[in-house]
């Protein structure tokens, strides 16, 4: 009877041994596995939403067939900047997205062509925003997207961060 009486003590400490080892070392482990495995799903999420922004802002390849898609040398730098804010804010109010803010950085000088950059904040949901990238493709003048990225709000909407480029001959 003492020898059982043992033995359940030790199977006891043995089962109580077990518990703590999985209570401290391996319940911590798979939550931190699974907070780990949802951000790797929020960031491929991300990252497709990425992509298909990126493959709607390639704009043109061939810069020979773009010279009428340059602004004129005559044109103010500031006149451009400010017009195209003025054209962000009338497609964002018409296509229900909300321009959170902007900034109008000083031009940058090449030999030929002066690079005139816009940064522009964008919130909106996912189809409106590519939808909105795609469309920059028929502007009536070149505006390429030098930088882009996606965060994603609390509300399931996006938030794009870009940084517009305007180009201006200098001939």
């Amino acid at each position: 009877m003492q020898i059982d009486r043992l033995k359940l003590k030790i199977c006891a400490i043995h089962i109580i041994v077990i518990l703590v080892i999985i209570k401290f070392l391996f319940l911590p482990a798979y939550k931190n596995l699974q907070e780990k495995r949802d951000l790797l799903k929020k960031k491929i999420k991300n990252y497709e939403a990425t992509m298909v922004l990126y493959e709607a802002s390639k704009v043109y390849k061939d810069y020979s067939t773009i010279s009428d898609k340059l602004y004129r040398k005559e044109e103010n730098y500031q006149y451009i900047q400010t017009s195209f804010v003025k054209f962000l804010e009338n497609y964002c109010s018409s296509k229900g997205l909300i321009l959170l803010n902007y900034d109008l950085p000083e031009p940058i000088k090449y030999d030929k062509i002066t690079e005139i950059n816009v940064f522009a904040k964008v919130e909106g949901d996912a189809n409106s925003l590519v939808t909105f990238i795609k469309e920059l493709r028929n502007a009536p003048k070149l505006v390429d997207i030098k930088s882009l990225e996606i965060s994603e709000t609390e509300g399931g909407r996006y938030i794009l961060t870009i940084i517009f480029s305007l180009y201006k001959e200098d001939l």
